[in-house]
C-alpha cells in the first residue's frame, strides 16, 4: 500500500523531499497532484480540519514562489489562509511572501490578524476558567 500513487500522505512526503532538494518544479507538481486527487475523491473544497490538504496547498504556494510564479503562489497562499488563518506556519510564510514581494502593508495585516486571533483565544480561555 505504501507504493500507492493515490496515497496523498505519501505524495506529500515525496513533495517535501523534492522541496528540500530544491527541485521546486517537481515539488509543485507533486503538491498539485494531491489537490487533483482530492478533487476526484469528492473533496472539491478544503475543510478546516483537513491539515494535509491545507499544508499541501501551502507547500504548493511555497514551491510556486520558488519557481517565480508569484501570481499563482499568492492565489494558493490566500486560499490556504482562508481555510486555516490561525495557523502560524501559514501566516508566517504568507507574510514573508508578501514582504519579499514589496507588499509590506499586507504582510503587516496578516501578522496583526494572527496576533489578534491569539489574543481573543487567550481571553476566551481565561474567561472560561
Amino acid at each position: 500500500s505504501y507504493l500507492s500513487p493515490l496515497n496523498t500522505t505519501i505524495l506529500y512526503n515525496i513533495g517535501l523531499v523534492y522541496f528540500k532538494l530544491n527541485q521546486f518544479v517537481h515539488a509543485s507538481q507533486t503538491f498539485q497532484a494531491i489537490r487533483q486527487i482530492q478533487e476526484t475523491q469528492d473533496k472539491p473544497k478544503i475543510e478546516k480540519t483537513d491539515k494535509l490538504a491545507i499544508y499541501s496547498s501551502m507547500m504548493l504556494a511555497l514551491s510556486l514562489w520558488k519557481c517565480n510564479d508569484l501570481k499563482n503562489a499568492k492565489k494558493i497562499f490566500t486560499e490556504a489562509l482562508k481555510y486555516c488563518g490561525k495557523d502560524p506556519w501559514i501566516c508566517t510564510n504568507f507574510a514573508l511572501f508578501q514582504l519579499e514581494n514589496g507588499d509590506r502593508q499586507s504582510a503587516f495585516d496578516v501578522v496583526s490578524q494572527w496576533f489578534s486571533d491569539q489574543d481573543i483565544a487567550r481571553d476566551q480561555a481565561f474567561a472560561a476558567v
